[in-house]
């Protein structure tokens, strides 16, 4: 991502763009893919229906 952000020109075309957006969802997907497993080692347990998403940042933001 660094490589792509200083060679960005300094007004990014829709390619450009795109491309950050991958690379931006693709590591924000294996976060939550750590944060999946942490969920159900743990706790046995894994937040379920339309606020999951929400659900399990919430649940990795506790302290134990």
């Amino acid at each position: 991502m660094e490589e792509l952000i200083r060679e960005l020109p300094e007004n990014p075309g829709s390619i450009e763009t795109r491309a950050a957006g991958s690379i931006l969802h693709d590591f924000y997907c294996g976060i939550e893919k750590i944060f999946e497993r942490i969920a159900i080692a743990v706790d046995k347990n894994w937040p379920e229906g339309e606020g999951w998403h929400k659900q399990l940042q919430r649940h990795m933001a506790i302290p134990y």
